[in-house]
């Protein structure tokens, strides 16, 4: 996403199709923190999901939760 911002020249949430301006620019500011710290050459942590080897309800419901994350749930994984 934030390649394809770069080439063409526009913001990450045109090519998102986000048409709500505040989720927009949460979801700019959100690439813009990304690349900063691509740049610094940190690498991003990402959890993968189905790696927890319990098949309870609980477990199930926090993969399904996690699928989906706020602008600021992306910031904490970078920290």
């Amino acid at each position: 996403m934030i390649q394809l911002s770069k080439l063409y020249q526009i913001r990450p949430s045109k090519i998102a199709g986000i048409e709500d301006t505040y989720v927009a620019y949460c979801f700019d500011e959100a690439c813009a923190y990304i690349q900063i710290r691509i740049d610094n050459e940190e690498k991003p942590a990402f959890n993968k999901i189905g790696n927890d080897k319990s098949n309870d309800k609980k477990s199930k419901k926090r993969i399904k939760k996690n699928q989906r994350m706020l602008p600021s749930e992306i910031y904490e994984r970078y920290k």
